[in-house]
C-alpha cells in the first residue's frame, strides 16, 4: 500500500490557507445521541454536496461548497443527495483515532460508498483535540456563526499537527484499524467484504487474515455484532417498525433481521421493547 499521508497534509494546508466561511451542523436530539461517539467535518475542495440529515427532530437539507463546511455529532447519518461533481475531504474524529477521506465524485455518478483515498493515523486523541471537537458540538445548534467558524479552523490546525506526527508508511494493525473504524461508521450501509477491502486497498483474503489475527473472530461476524448492537440501540429508542430497524441495519429481509435478533440478544425486538 502506498502511503497517503504526504496527499493529506498537503489537503490540510490547502483548507487551512483558504478555511470556510460559515459551518452547517447536523446532531441529534440530546437524548439520542449514542455512547460510541464520532464526529465528522466535510470540506468541499470544488463542486457543490448536498445532504439531508438531522437537526434535533427535524430532517434538514444543506448544499455544502468549498466556503461551507459540513459539522456531523455522533451518531448522525448522512443522506447525499443529487449526483453533484465534487471534490471532498472528510475528517472523522474517534478517541482511538483519526480518519481522513478524500472523495472525488463525477457529475451524474451513483453516490460514492468508498472515499477514493484514505488515511487512518492509529493514535489516540489528545486531549486538546478532544476540547476543540466539544466546543465545537456545544456550538452546533448556536447562532455564533464566527465562533464556530474559529473553533472549525482549531480543529484544523490541531489534524495537520496529527498528522505530522503520522508515519508515512501504514502497519498491519494501523491497516486493520481502518477497517473495523470504515465498519463502525458504515455499518448501517449495506456492505460486503470486498466493499471494505476495496475501501482500505487490500485484497478480500488479506482483510480475512487480518480479523483473524487481531480480533479473533472473522468479518461477517464482526459485521453481524455491530448491526445487532445498534439494532438494539434503536428497538431501545422506540418509534421504528422492525421493516426500519432492518433497513438502518444493512437492509436485507426483515426475517433475516429478526432471526440474526433473537440469535444475537436472545429475545425478539418486540420482547426487549417491553423491558
Amino acid at each position: 500500500m502506498s502511503s497517503d499521508v504526504p496527499f493529506f497534509r498537503a489537503a490540510l494546508e490547502a483548507r487551512l490557507a483558504a478555511p470556510p466561511t460559515a459551518v452547517v451542523a447536523w446532531h441529534l436530539p440530546t437524548a439520542d445521541v449514542p455512547d460510541w461517539p464520532w464526529y465528522g467535518l466535510s470540506l468541499m475542495t470544488s463542486g457543490r454536496k448536498r445532504y439531508r440529515g438531522p437537526r434535533g427532530d427535524a430532517l434538514v437539507d444543506e448544499t455544502l461548497t468549498p466556503g461551507r463546511a459540513g459539522f456531523t455529532t455522533p451518531g448522525v447519518h448522512l443522506e447525499v443527495i443529487g449526483r453533484d461533481a465534487y471534490e471532498q475531504l472528510s475528517l472523522v474524529f474517534r478517541r482511538d483515532c483519526l480518519r481522513c477521506l478524500w472523495f472525488n465524485h463525477r457529475a451524474g455518478a451513483p453516490p460514492l460508498r468508498a472515499p477514493t483515498r484514505w488515511l487512518h493515523t492509529a493514535r489516540p486523541m489528545d486531549a486538546g483535540g478532544w476540547h476543540l471537537l466539544q466546543a465545537l458540538t456545544a456550538e452546533a445548534a448556536g447562532a455564533d456563526h464566527l465562533l464556530r467558524v474559529d473553533l472549525l479552523r482549531g480543529v484544523l490546525r490541531w489534524a495537520r499537527r496529527e498528522l505530522d506526527r503520522t508515519p508515512d508508511v501504514p502497519t498491519s494493525a494501523t491497516t486493520f484499524q481502518a477497517a473495523c473504524a470504515h465498519l463502525h461508521e458504515h455499518h448501517h450501509l449495506p456492505l460486503t467484504r470486498s466493499d471494505v477491502a476495496r475501501t482500505i486497498g487490500i485484497s478480500p483474503g488479506h482483510l480475512s487474515l487480518l480479523f483473524a489475527r487481531h480480533a479473533g473472530t472473522g468479518f461477517h461476524r464482526y459485521l453481524v455484532r455491530l448491526r445487532m448492537e445498534h439494532a438494539a440501540r434503536l428497538v431501545r429508542q422506540g418509534g421504528l417498525t422492525n421493516a426500519e430497524i432492518a433497513a438502518r441495519c444493512g437492509g436485507g429481509h426483515v426475517a433475516a433481521f429478526l432471526r440474526l435478533f433473537r440469535q444475537h440478544h436472545g429475545v425478539a425486538p418486540g420482547m426487549m421493547r417491553q423491558r
